[in-house]
């Protein structure tokens, strides 16, 4: 599934929920709506980055920001490091 598709799926789902509850999703709203934009902008997205994973990051992580592509930027960078230890952490375990 492609970053627009997952997005478009995401929206879909919002929308059929209630009016309230899409007031409460605004934070999730937000973060979607511009991570989709700056990664719909870059030549190569890779495949193992979705929103849902970045975002599920990203709510654990309160000093990271997406109101800028290059908060987005570094979101992404921290992702990619966590990811790669948490890796590494798992060769060493099955070794």
């Amino acid at each position: 599934m492609t970053i627009s598709e997952e997005y478009r799926e995401f929206k879909r789902n919002i929308m059929d929920k209630g009016i309230e509850e899409v007031f409460n999703q605004s934070y999730k709203i937000h973060f979607y709506n511009n991570v989709c934009d700056y990664l719909e902008a870059q030549e190569k997205v890779e495949k193992d980055i979705t929103l849902a994973r970045l975002y599920d990051f990203y709510i654990k992580y309160e000093y990271l920001t997406v109101d800028s592509y290059t908060g987005i930027e570094e979101l992404i960078e921290e992702y990619k490091k966590h990811m790669e230890r948490k890796e590494n952490k798992d060769e060493i375990l099955f070794t």
